[in-house]
């Protein structure tokens, strides 16, 4: 009877000894580079954007584009430009201006120069938010997926034939919502 019970023992305890070993560290510990936690902080801790943006359209869509060169005295990388396609982008992010001051160097890596385009989404899903419906009362378009059409959009692979960027990184885009909620 001892036999057995130290058997079952046994057995558990090597069952359970695998669970306990196996752990993984959370995301944000493994393989985010310093450059993408600044980059990260300056979209996420961003002004309220309903605030800025008083129109009722459900979807906006914005892109940065920041060309970036090693500075080969220093070690450390420069941002040579930064340009938007709507000016309103700074009025959003008031914080834009430290995109300058982060080093990107890991993101240059054995190159001279790179392109970092970063693709912001912000779908207002709000009651105020203007919407199109068919004749049955249903939307014309669900935010929702469109965002997620957006999204898919901006991180698909393009290849090298059709004339893209040889030296750009785009980043995933920042989904930012505005839902009010009353």
């Amino acid at each position: 009877m001892k036999l057995h019970i130290r058997f079952i023992y046994f057995f558990i305890i090597m069952g359970l000894l695998p669970l306990l070993s196996h752990g993984q560290n959370p995301e944000d510990k493994v393989g985010r580079p310093l450059w993408k936690k600044s980059v990260d902080s300056i979209f996420m801790k961003s002004s309220e954007p309903e605030k800025v943006l008083k129109d009722s359209v459900a979807l906006y869509s914005f892109c940065l584009n920041l060309e970036i060169i090693k500075d080969q005295k220093r070690n450390k990388s420069k941002v040579v430009r930064l340009s938007v396609n709507d000016s309103i982008v700074y009025r959003l992010f008031p914080a834009y201006k430290k995109l300058y001051a982060i080093n990107y160097t890991s993101l240059l890596r054995n190159q001279k120069k790179v392109n970092l385009v970063i693709p912001i989404i912000i779908s207002n899903t709000s009651p105020k938010a203007a919407r199109k419906y068919n004749r049955q009362g249903d939307l014309l378009i669900d935010i929702e997926s469109t965002e997620t059409n957006f999204q898919r959009s901006f991180s698909s692979i393009v290849p090298k034939n059709k004339g893209w960027l040889e030296d750009g990184v785009i980043l995933p885009p920042y989904i930012i919502r505005i839902l009010n909620i009353q």
